[in-house]
């Protein structure tokens, strides 16, 4: 369970990065025309993978201290 905080966070630098690029280059770093979406939606992805393991850590915290 440990694991998955840290996997999302990954993510969502990833995710981050991609819109960045889409942003400031003005096309995607991945080639696919199905990845090539408005870099915003990278962005709230990331932001909800970052608060997804936010959540997931202070559940664990939760169950380990209860």
């Amino acid at each position: 369970m440990r694991r998955v905080p840290g996997v999302l966070i990954i993510l969502g630098v990833i995710s981050f990065l991609l819109g960045t690029s889409r942003a400031f280059f003005g096309h995607a770093i991945v080639g696919y025309s199905r990845l090539a979406v408005s870099p915003e939606t990278y962005w709230r992805g990331a932001a909800f993978l970052v608060l997804l393991a936010i959540a997931l850590l202070m559940l664990e915290r939760r169950e380990r201290s209860g």
